[in-house]
């Protein structure tokens, strides 16, 4: 997959003088961006890309963050744009990790199925980066290294690993077609079968040699049944297996005439095949019940189709149409979160995204519902004061258990807001 490259850095919230933002523009991995100060909130950074690339896969490596989020937009888009997420708020460090200050430099690499699929399907030439370590304030944090990739293209040949040849002091033996005929599982036990029994088996081919044990074995076993089944000798079993098989299929359509004047059996049929275990004769109630078809079935389904081509605007069955429009329970919701970790903030996101709703980061004046965690956050307070739409998560957690849109109103944080 080949790397997207990075132009300029656009805009920096924090960078230390000796760890800037511009460092990330290297393929350094030593070369990291760190916040000036430790203890702050949040840091982020834009990047520029030479061109509109659209985003497969994303490399990180962290400095101490405890969660990274990627966002992407256009350049060319009006200011007022908001960001789109790419990659979900992601943990790199627990909250252990960040109070003892142990794994600061994680690395993961995330795939297209962790990425936004709606947002990756596009093309972006600006990607923004927000770090946040709200466990430890002693730090400060960032993140080492940060790699963008493109979709590989379909003109390329795949690349084929190089044959290993030598492994330390030790040679890999060539196990190529061209080196020389090597020994199969089977193979000598078989050509001792074939030894003994050469004159009376057919010759056997030289393609023989090449095919399994197994595989020649079936081969040499169905000569031998063609073989017996031309002789007038004793009968063998796979003789005894075919009868039985014919005769189960002759039951099985239906009685014979000669079945039909003699239930029982004739005995000319048993005096044929004496080792041959006689199968229960059909009685004539069930040979009539199978021959039998059901008049009153065929008219139900002549009127039926009858029906379908008198209505063929017929109304949908509600319950399928409520099953087609589960993509459209939460249209026209614009949702915010506050108060959720992962991995159970991408979850929650993820269920609302599929009812049709609209995620942003932070509250815009376009965001209709908050989904708040518990009361006096950041978040929280700052709607409160706007006038906005509080909610729990049991509303979006309900609505898509039921796959259908419930009233927001009983799911309200502050209960004296319901209209009574």
């Amino acid at each position: 997959m080949p790397e997207i490259k990075l132009k300029h850095v656009v805009s920096c919230t924090s960078e230390d003088n000796t760890h800037k933002a511009d460092n990330l523009l290297s393929s350094d991995t030593y070369r990291k961006w760190k916040a000036a100060r430790a203890g702050e909130k949040q840091t982020s950074v834009i990047l520029q890309f030479e061109k509109e690339e659209q985003v497969h896969s994303i490399d990180i490596g962290n400095e101490g963050s405890a969660f990274v989020e990627v966002l992407v937009a256009n350049s060319s888009a009006p200011k007022t744009q908001d960001y789109e997420v790419l990659l979900v708020t992601s943990s790199f460090m627990s909250p252990t990790e960040s109070r003892n200050g142990t794994n600061l430099n994680r690395v993961r690499f995330f795939g297209p199925s962790q990425l936004q699929k709606s947002t990756a399907q596009e093309k972006w030439d600006r990607v923004k980066i927000v770090c946040s370590q709200p466990y430890n304030k002693n730090i400060a944090y960032g993140i080492a290294f940060v790699k963008f990739h493109s979709p590989p293209d379909k003109n390329d040949p795949p690349t084929s690993s190089p044959k290993l040849t030598k492994l330390g002091q030790f040679r890999i033996k060539d196990e190529s077609p061209t080196s020389g005929s090597s020994l199969q599982p089977g193979s000598l036990f078989f050509n001792r079968e074939n030894a003994n029994k050469s004159s009376t088996s057919p010759k056997v081919s030289p393609q023989s040699d090449k095919l399994s044990y197994a595989a020649a074995a079936l081969q040499a076993g169905g000569g031998q049944a063609s073989s017996s089944s031309s002789s007038s000798a004793s009968p063998q079993p796979p003789a005894k297996r075919k009868f039985e098989f014919t005769k189960e299929r002759l039951s099985a359509s239906g009685p014979s005439p000669s079945n039909k004047k003699s239930p029982a059996g004739s005995p000319e049929s048993k005096t044929a095949t004496p080792k041959a275990k006689p199968s229960p004769a059909p009685t004539p109630s069930q040979s009539t019940t199978k021959g039998k078809r059901h008049p009153h079935r065929d008219l139900l389904r002549k009127r039926r189709s009858l029906n379908r081509s008198l209505n063929p605007n017929k109304k949908p069955n509600p319950r399928v149409s409520s099953r087609s429009q589960f993509n459209k329970i939460m249209e026209g919701v614009v949702f915010v979160l506050s108060g959720f970790q992962n991995p159970f903030r991408g979850e929650l996101r993820e269920k609302a995204l599929e009812m049709g709703a609209k995620y942003k980061p932070d509250w815009t004046p376009d965001s209709t519902h908050l989904i708040c965690a518990f009361a006096n956050t950041p978040k929280y307070s700052q709607v409160k004061s706007a006038g906005g739409l509080i909610v729990r998560k049991e509303w979006v957690l309900d609505c898509h258990k039921r796959k259908q849109k419930i009233s927001y109103k009983r799911y309200l944080m502050d209960w004296r807001r319901v209209e009574l």
